[in-house]
C-alpha cells in the first residue's frame, strides 16, 4: 500500500464516514509556559471497520501517524519547546504529537510546523497570544483542512458534501491555573473551573473563517 499521512489516508475515508475529530489541547502555567497536544482522531471509524472487518480492507497503521512522526524533529529544533513525543493509539486510529513550550514565541512557531507542515518554519503566525490573563486562539486551523483539498474533484451535491463536513469536528481545549472569567467565541463552548472546551464542524469553519477565533479571559 502506497504511504500516506494520516491526513491523507482520513480524507480518502471521508466518504465512507467523515468520522473524524481533530483536538487542540493546551495547558498554561501563569508565566506563560506549558504543554500542548495535537489529535487526529478517527476511532470511531476503527469501530466501523471492526464491525465489518470481513468486507472491509484495514488501513495500514504504521503509516497512519507519518505526518506527525515528521513534524517531530523539526519541533525538536525549536528554541523552547522540549519533551516532544508522539501520543495517541494508533492501532486504534488515533494519532497525536505534544510538547511543553517555553512561552507563546515558541508555541506558535510549533504550531506552525503542527498545523501547516512547514519544515524548519521561522515564520510566527499568531495562532494563539496569552499575556498572563488573556488568552486568544485566532481562527487558523490547517491549511490542509480547506474545501479544495478535503473534496478534490469529487462532484458531490451540496446536501452530501455539508454531512462530510459536519461529521468532521475540530475541538480545542485551554487549561490555565486560574478559574475563567469569561469567554467570546461564536462556537459553542463550555467552561469548568480553570478549563474551556470550544467545539466546531468543519461546516461551521468553512462557512466563516473566523469562526473558531476564542477570546478567554481569566480572573
Amino acid at each position: 500500500m502506497k504511504k500516506l499521512s494520516l491526513l491523507g489516508i482520513s480524507m480518502a475515508l471521508l466518504f465512507l464516514t467523515g468520522c473524524i475529530t481533530i483536538f487542540e489541547k493546551y495547558k498554561f502555567n501563569k508565566d506563560g509556559s506549558g504543554s500542548m497536544e495535537y489529535i487526529i482522531d478517527m476511532s470511531e471509524l476503527y469501530e466501523m471497520m471492526g464491525a465489518f472487518s470481513d468486507s472491509t480492507e484495514e488501513i495500514e497503521t504504521s503509516d497512519m501517524d507519518v505526518t506527525l512522526r515528521e513534524a517531530l524533529p523539526e519541533l525538536e529544533k525549536i528554541p523552547g519547546i522540549t519533551k516532544v513525543e508522539l501520543t495517541g493509539d494508533i492501532t486504534k486510529y488515533v494519532a497525536g504529537i505534544r510538547f511543553d513550550f517555553k512561552d507563546v514565541i515558541a508555541l506558535n512557531k510549533a504550531l506552525a510546523i503542527v498545523l501547516e507542515n512547514e519544515e524548519g518554519s521561522v515564520a510566527v503566525v499568531k495562532y494563539v497570544e496569552f499575556n498572563g490573563k488573556t488568552f486568544i486562539r485566532n481562527g487558523q486551523t490547517s491549511h490542509e483542512f480547506n474545501k479544495e483539498d478535503l473534496l478534490g474533484s469529487e462532484e458531490l451535491d451540496e446536501e452530501s458534501t455539508k454531512m462530510i463536513m459536519e461529521g468532521m469536528k475540530y475541538n480545542i481545549s485551554v487549561e490555565f491555573q486560574k478559574p475563567v472569567k469569561k469567554v467570546t467565541s461564536l462556537a459553542n463552548y463550555t467552561i469548568e473551573n480553570n478549563s474551556v472546551t470550544v467545539e466546531a464542524t468543519l461546516s461551521e469553519i468553512f462557512d466563516n473563517s473566523d469562526f473558531m477565533k476564542t477570546t478567554i479571559k481569566t480572573k
